[in-house]
């Protein structure tokens, strides 16, 4: 059970305290925006129960900590970024022509 969560906008912090080696799932619906880490090491996360997420953890108390992305955002910026340029220099260059 993951205790001292903190919960933020994109983020989820918690430890957990284990008395072998055992996987953590999480109810929070699996994407692959969702990155972990585990003691402060980059953890893969594992879809389970066909759509949530769980964390493969050894035995003994781990910090816990997963923040998600949303996958192609920034991508998304970028490409709505050079539209406007482009859509200004047409505006720009179609008001010098008249």
């Amino acid at each position: 059970k993951l205790e001292h969560e903190e919960i933020g906008i994109n983020m989820v912090k918690g430890t957990v305290n284990l008395p072998k080696q055992q996987m953590l799932f999480l109810s929070i619906p699996y994407s692959s925006g969702w990155k972990a880490l585990v003691d402060g090491e980059k953890t893969p996360l594992i879809k389970a129960n066909v759509m949530f997420m769980a964390l493969p953890l050894e035995g003994g108390e781990h910090d816990i900590e997963l923040y998600y992305r949303t996958p192609g955002l920034y991508l998304g910026i970028v490409i709505s970024c050079v539209g406007f340029l482009i859509f200004a220099a047409t505006i720009l260059c179609h008001k010098k022509k008249k």
